[in-house]
C-alpha cells in the first residue's frame, strides 16, 4: 500500500524534485498556487487558506511542507512574514484538524 502524502509548494524549486522522488513510492498530491505540469495530482490553493488546506489534507498520511517565499526579491517583508510564518502555522493547523499525524517542515 502506498502512503498518501500532500506536498505544499510541490511546484517550487525544491518541491519538484521531492515530488518526483516520492511519486515512485507514494501517492503524492501537490498543493500549490501554480499546479505542476506533470501527471501528479494537484490542488491549486494558497497555504494561508485553512479551509482549502484542510480539504487537501483529508485522507493524507503525511504532509511535506515546502511552500513559501524563498527570497526577499519575491515579496515585501510583510508578505514574506505572513506567507512563511502564518502559512506554516496554517499547514500545522490543517494537519491537526484533519488528523494528519506526520508533518515535515
Amino acid at each position: 500500500m502506498m502512503h498518501k502524502v500532500l506536498i505544499t509548494g510541490g511546484n517550487g524549486r525544491l518541491g519538484r524534485y521531492v515530488c518526483a522522488e516520492l511519486a515512485s513510492s507514494c501517492d503524492v498530491t501537490v498543493f500549490d498556487r501554480v499546479p505542476p505540469a506533470t501527471d501528479i495530482r494537484a490542488i491549486q490553493g494558497d497555504i494561508r487558506d485553512l479551509s482549502a488546506l484542510r480539504q487537501a489534507a483529508r485522507a493524507q498520511e503525511a504532509i511535506v511542507h515546502l511552500a513559501g517565499i524563498p527570497s526577499p526579491r519575491h515579496g515585501s517583508p510583510q508578505e514574506i512574514f505572513i506567507t512563511n510564518t502564518v502559512g506554516t502555522w496554517t499547514v500545522l493547523q490543517a494537519a491537526l484538524l484533519s488528523g494528519v499525524r506526520r508533518v515535515l517542515i
